[in-house]
Order: C-alpha cells, then sequence, then structure tokens
C-alpha cells in the first residue's frame, strides 16, 4: 500500500499496530510509529491507544508510559488509553503500578472503568491479595451489568480463590449464566491449589456433567486435587486423559499423572505412565525421583539419578535434594553422604539450607546426632528454622533431652514460631516423664498464641473419604468401629503386641495411657478401612502429621491378621504394613 504511494489514515495505523503487536516486532512497529507522525496522527487518540497496546505486548513498558503521558499533554486520554496502560503494567508483573494507575483513573481524572478494565486491572488484585479492592471492583460489576460478562466473571472466581476466599468465588462462579472451560479451570484450580483436593474433584465431576470438555489445564489441576488428598480411585483421570487425548497425553499432563501415583500410594502405576512416555524433561525424572524416595524405595531413586545424569540432563538444587531426602528415609547413610560431598565438585550445586537439614535429618535418624550438630556448626550460612527443626526431630526420635532443649533454644532465638518445634518438645519431656517441663511449654504456647495442629486423618472408601480427630466419636458408626478397634488390639495383644505408653502424651496412668492411644485418629480410620473395605482391597489412610510410634507398631502387628494391605501416608513418607512387616523397614 505504502509502495503504491497510497496514504495511511487513523484507521490503517491502529490494524498495523496491532499486528506488530501480534509478532512482538517492535522495530516494524517502531518504524509505523514514527510514519504516524510523520503523516499528522501524532494527536489521534485511536493510533495512540494503539501504539500504547503495541509497545505493551512487545514488552516495552517504558515506551507505552512515555507514549501515554505524551497524550495527556495533548488531550487525548480515553478509557482505551487507560486499559492499555493498566494492561502494560498487569503484564509485566507489576501489579501495584496497575492498581495505582486504575485509582487515579478514577479519582483524579473521572474516568468510568468498562469491562475491559476490569479484566486488566482483576487479577493485579489477586496477586497482591487485594481482596477488598476487588471486592469494590465486584459490586461495580454488578451495578454496572458488567458482571454479566463471562470473562469479568472468570476474572473475580480467579481472584476471590488466589485470596483463599472459595465461599465467595464459588458464589460468583454458581451466578454466572455463560461458563466456558476456563470457567471451570478457575474453580478446579482454586480447590487444589487451597489443598481441598476432594472439592476439585466434585467441580471437575459437575463440569462432566455439564456438557463442558475439559482440557490440558483441567487435567493438571484434577490430578493435582487427587495428589494432596491421595484420593487414588478418583485419579483414575489416566484412563479420560487417554481416551481424549487419543493415546498422546501431553508431557506436563504425564508428569502430574506420575506425580499422582506416587502421592497416592501407587508408585508402580507412576513406572508405568514413566515407561509408557516418548517424551520426559528433568520433572519427569525428578518426578518419579521423588516417588520413589516418598515410598522409601532409595536404591530405585539413586538408580533414576544415575540414569537421569548420564543421559545429560540439567540437574539443578532440587534434582539433588531428592537425593538426599531419598537416602534418609532409606537409611542410606554413606550413599548420602557420598552425594552431598559430590554436589559442588560432580554436579555444579552448592548446597543450600535445605540440603543441609536433609543431611542433619539422615544422621540424626541413624543416632549419629554428634556428626549432626558438628555438620550444623559447620555451614557455610547462619542455620536457618529448618535445620534446627530437623535436630529437634531426631532429639525426639533417640530421646535426647539436652540436645533437644539446644535446638529448641536456636529456633526461638531465630524468632520462628513453629507449632511443630514446641510440640516436639513438649513430646521429648513427655515421654521421659518431665511433666512441669510440659507444662511450660503448653504455658508457653498460649502466652505466644502458637496453636497446636490436632492429629487427624482420613480414609478412602467406595463413597468417598472419611476424616477422623483424635478421640472422635461423631461418625454414626462410632460404635461399630470403636468395637473392631478394641478386637483387633486385643488379637495383636494376643500375639505379642505391648502398647508403648510413652507416645500417650498426658500425665495420667498407664490404664488412662492405653485408652489415649487407642484414641489416635489413624487407629480409628484402620478400624472404618477394616469395617467398609472389601475382602483384599488395600486400606489407604492419610495423616496430616508423622505417625505416631505406638500406632506404627500396631499396625504393624494388625497387618498379620487382616486381608488387607494397609498403606499409610504421613507427613514425611509412604508406609506398607504387609504381612507384619513394614516398607520402611523401622527406619522413619
Amino acid at each position: 500500500m505504502h509502495s503504491l504511494s497510497w496514504t495511511p489514515d487513523n484507521y490503517t495505523f491502529p490494524f498495523v499496530f496491532k499486528a506488530c503487536g501480534e509478532i512482538s516486532s517492535v522495530r516494524y512497529g517502531a518504524s509505523a510509529h514514527a510514519l504516524s507522525r510523520v503523516t499528522g496522527f501524532k494527536s489521534n487518540v485511536f493510533v495512540g491507544n494503539a501504539l500504547v497496546a503495541m509497545y505493551t505486548r512487545c514488552g516495552y513498558s517504558g515506551d507505552a508510559r512515555e507514549l501515554f503521558d505524551e497524550m495527556s499533554v495533548i488531550g487525548v486520554w480515553d478509557v482505551v488509553s487507560w486499559n492499555s496502560i493498566i494492561e502494560s503494567y498487569a503484564k509485566l508483573g507489576k501489579p501495584k503500578t496497575a492498581v495505582e494507575m486504575l485509582r487515579r483513573m478514577t479519582n483524579e481524572f473521572a474516568f468510568r472503568p468498562d469491562d475491559i478494565t476490569l479484566v486488566n486491572v482483576i487479577p493485579p488484585c489477586a496477586s497482591l491479595g487485594a481482596h477488598s479492592l476487588g471486592k469494590q471492583l465486584h459490586g461495580f460489576a454488578i451495578r454496572s451489568e458488567i458482571i454479566e460478562n463471562m470473562f469479568v466473571g472468570n476474572c473475580l472466581v480467579d481472584m476471590y480463590a488466589k485470596c483463599g476466599m472459595m465461599d465467595d468465588a464459588n458464589t460468583v462462579f454458581s451466578n454466572m449464566r455463560l461458563k466456558d472451560v476456563v470457567s471451570w479451570n478457575v474453580m478446579v484450580a482454586g480447590y487444589a491449589q487451597r489443598g481441598l483436593g476432594y472439592e476439585a474433584l466434585g467441580v471437575f465431576r459437575q463440569m462432566l456433567s455439564s456438557g463442558v470438555k475439559p482440557n490440558e489445564v483441567t487435567l493438571i489441576s484434577v490430578l493435582s486435587g487427587c495428589a494432596s488428598v491421595g484420593a487414588l480411585m478418583h485419579g483414575k483421570i489416566h484412563a479420560y486423559a487417554l481416551r481424549n487425548q487419543q493415546n498422546a497425553v501431553p508431557l506436563f499432563v504425564s508428569n502430574c499423572l506420575i506425580d499422582m501415583y506416587a502421592k497416592c500410594g501407587d508408585i508402580g502405576k507412576g513406572r508405568f505412565v514413566f515407561d509408557c512416555m516418548t517424551e520426559r524433561n528433568e520433572v519427569t525424572w525428578t518426578s518419579l525421583m521423588t516417588g520413589y524416595g516418598m515410598h522409601g524405595y532409595g536404591e530405585e531413586a539413586l538408580g533414576i539419578f544415575d540414569e537421569m545424569w548420564k543421559m545429560g540432563f540439567k540437574l539443578d538444587g532440587v534434582t539433588l535434594l531428592v537425593v538426599l531426602y531419598a537416602c534418609s528415609h532409606s537409611g542410606m547413610i554413606d550413599e548420602g553422604m557420598e552425594y552431598f560431598n559430590r554436589m559442588e565438585t560432580d554436579f555444579g550445586v552448592s548446597p543450600g539450607p535445605e540440603h543441609y537439614a536433609c543431611m542433619v535429618d539422615l544422621l540424626g535418624r541413624a543416632g549419629r546426632l554428634d556428626a549432626a550438630l558438628r555438620l550444623i556448626e559447620e555451614m557455610p550460612m547462619e542455620p536457618p528454622p529448618v535445620v534446627w527443626v530437623a535436630l529437634l526431630s531426631c532429639c525426639r526420635i533417640h530421646g535426647k533431652v539436652e540436645l533437644g532443649e539446644y535446638a529448641a533454644k536456636k529456633i526461638t532465638e531465630l524468632a520462628s514460631n513453629n507449632d511443630g518445634s514446641y510440640t516436639l518438645l513438649s513430646n521429648i519431656y513427655a515421654s521421659t516423664g518431665r511433666w512441669k517441663d510440659v507444662a511450660r511449654v503448653r504455658s508457653l504456647m498460649r502466652h505466644k498464641g502458637v496453636k497446636k495442629r490436632p492429629g487427624c486423618s482420613w480414609v478412602e472408601g467406595v463413597k468417598g473419604t472419611t476424616t477422623f480427630f483424635v478421640g472422635d466419636k461423631t461418625h454414626p458408626r462410632a460404635n461399630e468401629i470403636h468395637q473392631v478397634l478394641s478386637d483387633h488390639m486385643q488379637r495383636i495383644k494376643d500375639i505379642g503386641y505391648v502398647p508403648e505408653k510413652d507416645f500417650a502424651l498426658h500425665d495420667v496412668d498407664d490404664e488412662e495411657k492405653g485408652d489415649l492411644l487407642l484414641d489416635h485418629s489413624e487407629k480409628l480410620a484402620l478400624a472404618y478401612g477394616i469395617l467398609t473395605t472389601s475382602q483384599g482391597a488395600a486400606i489407604r489412610i492419610t495423616k496430616n502429621l508423622r505417625v505416631c510410634g505406638d500406632c506404627h507398631t500396631a499396625f504393624t502387628y494388625i497387618s498379620r491378621i487382616i486381608d488387607h494391605e494397609i498403606i499409610l501416608r504421613d507427613s514425611s513418607r509412604f508406609h506398607h504394613f504387609k504381612n507384619g512387616m513394614c516398607s520402611c523397614k523401622g527406619y522413619w
């Protein structure tokens, strides 16, 4: 057009700038920008807005802002101008500036936001956790009837979800007349990211019922939800993915499948997915290695690592942390020390605080607490709370009171209100009968406002998942559950089980301690699993804290007298109980 001597006008330039923005061609865009000035369109609002948008999409926020400010001098701002500059800051990861520009737009210059404004500025509210402003924008959207816009609705649902306000997110979502796959995805992801796996699965089922076809983003979110709650039954989304992707499951979905199977206690199926993949990346190898480590299969994890290294995949701090984690949970002390010592020389990775914490855990679990303390003292950086918590946890295992007190003091000096550290110290005192010290620690927790997380276990069944707390008597079948538990505890006492009353952490007589041990949430979950699980099927239990030592012993004995494998996932690892043995081999 230009070569034929046709003169561009105010309609031509916006389309050219839009094209340049789409292909990120700032060089051609700048050339067209110069031409627009020469041909007299410097003060045209449509040309100016298109230029701001073009520079924004090409990542040149400075040029976009310079143009925006220049437009104010020649008096050609409109809502589109403000939308373009707000979008610029939002896309460049400057949410505070984007929100500030909205305030200037409405307060200083009295421009009225439109649906594009809201779509541009609501996501920055989510990034900042600015739910108050988000609520104001929500109210404006209702008053101005912009709320009917599906894109605005999607942004509001996402904003509430990212701010942890799932009830508000659900209210907006439920009131949306039009929903697309993005609408469903933000709800599924919102629940999954908050650890509400069953709610995420519920939304996914509603999505299928509504006729909206899930995409890869949906599958990743719902698999994450399954993994967070160990819901293997619902994790059969693998079959759905195969049916709907013509057997070519995308790489990142396959990676999520490996992670889901591992976290649901079926590392064998995770390995099957791995073996079937025609393409793998660093995440693929690390996910499988992590799964083996969680299940205590240290040798398999190291085998995967060595193969990954030989194939030339990039190794980073996360990869090496997984290696040390696997060694720690398998009692592979020499191997862990070897890989730790080779981190910088062979793999080019400098050990960070997490690597040191893993090594302290490795040495401490093995009873080498002096070596663990020496390693802490030799750290090239100030040991953070995570390192001292690892040492304190090992002191709990081995009953080392004085060293435990020292570690707890260090944690306190670092101004950490980690509830686990207070609980560990209290438990050390309780196990040695120092009840006055137990009371002192608990009083200190109350004074500092530190709340202990209650023990909670949930067991997966045919009709969903059932949750139990310590001493729970609220279940409709509570009498049956306690009877089944009492019967099985008597049976294992007959074959040698002796309650480990050190784990009854209250100053009461021995008989009451036995009753307290009986009320632990994982035992109640197991009794319910025995009561409701079909013959021969695995009983899958998840606990939010580390499994109690007495419960671990009881589960080992019970696995001798029932026709079920017991798969217990606690906050640290998996335990597979079968035929009177645990996969951890007593090292946990």
